[in-house]
């Protein structure tokens, strides 16, 4: 999701619109994830209904993966016709300077989930929301089996509004399925997630954590860091430079976090408070507000 721009208005994309102006994959999903929430999510599942907290691009799908999954979940259609979709969305997932490249959505369209995102762009099968600014759509409210969040949150400052977001739009029972980055991704966007985050969220909603990986990614050089890297001791020294006389040639580890978990309740969203470095007792005024 790119920076927020609009305000809880609310429309459908015309594929007319977005198909002439989006050219380059934004956020991507292969089939290894797919067959991830395949098996941990859908299990077989018909009908079932999933919101995209910014829509994905699906990348590098075999003809033969295509077909099984809409052979498993697809609508009632002619082999022919399966067969002639599949490798349509095949050629369109395999990245090509110039060209749009297909969209989560448009596979979903011919199963029997159903597929929906939210974005501030406009894009397949999306409902404009800024969640800088905006609560989700009442009509979205405790409505998805399962709600992906691919590297959506790390874009939006207010993580609050964001995270309530994703736990008002999912069923008791549903599904939530994180994977944003955890290290690196220098400047990538506006946060990076620790273990402890979710494990705070979970804790805070009484959330059942099904799952929870690191998943590297794409490295950065330090030479290629904007910024300097000083000594801890010397830090008002500005003629030294560790990128290069310390680190050399080295690498920025890159790691994103991948998190499931389940939803087990309607209460309101919770956030937890972390007081690990706190120089004395939490205010008991405080402390009350979050057992409550």
């Amino acid at each position: 999701m790119k920076s927020a721009m609009l305000v809880e208005k609310t429309e459908q994309a015309a594929a007319t619109n977005f198909t002439e102006t989006l050219r380059e994959p934004i956020r991507m999903i292969s089939s290894n994830l797919i067959t991830y929430i395949d098996e941990f999510v859908f299990k077989g599942r018909q009908g079932l209904s999933v919101l995209d907290m910014g829509p994905q691009n699906a990348i590098n799908l075999t003809p033969e993966y295509i077909a099984d999954f809409l052979n498993r979940y697809g609508h009632a259609e002619s082999q022919a016709i399966m067969l002639e979709l599949a490798q349509k969305f095949h050629d369109s997932s395999m990245i090509k300077p110039g060209i749009r490249t297909l969209f989560l959505g448009e596979v979903m369209d011919h199963t029997t989930h159903e597929y929906l995102s939210i974005d501030v762009c406009p894009g397949h099968n999306t409902t404009i929301v800024d969640l800088n600014k905006a609560p989700i759509p009442e009509s979205f409210r405790q409505r998805f089996d399962l709600v992906l969040n691919l590297g959506t949150t790390e874009h939006i400052v207010n993580q609050f509004n964001s995270f309530a977001a994703i736990h008002e739009a999912t069923k008791i029972d549903g599904y939530m399925l994180h994977q944003v980055p955890s290290a690196g991704w220098y400047d990538h966007g506006y946060f990076c997630y620790h273990p402890l985050f979710f494990k705070d969220i979970v804790a805070a909603n009484d959330y059942e954590l099904l799952d929870m990986f690191w998943t590297p990614a794409q490295p950065h050089w330090l030479k290629d860091v904007e910024i300097p890297i000083r000594e801890e001791m010397r830090p008002f020294d500005k003629s030294t430079d560790m990128r290069t006389t310390h680190y050399g040639e080295g690498l920025l580890p890159t790691f994103n976090i991948n998190v499931l978990a389940k939803k087990t309740n309607n209460a309101p969203f919770k956030v937890a408070l972390e007081i690990a470095t706190t120089h004395a007792q939490l205010d008991p005024e405080i402390s009350k507000s979050y057992s409550k």
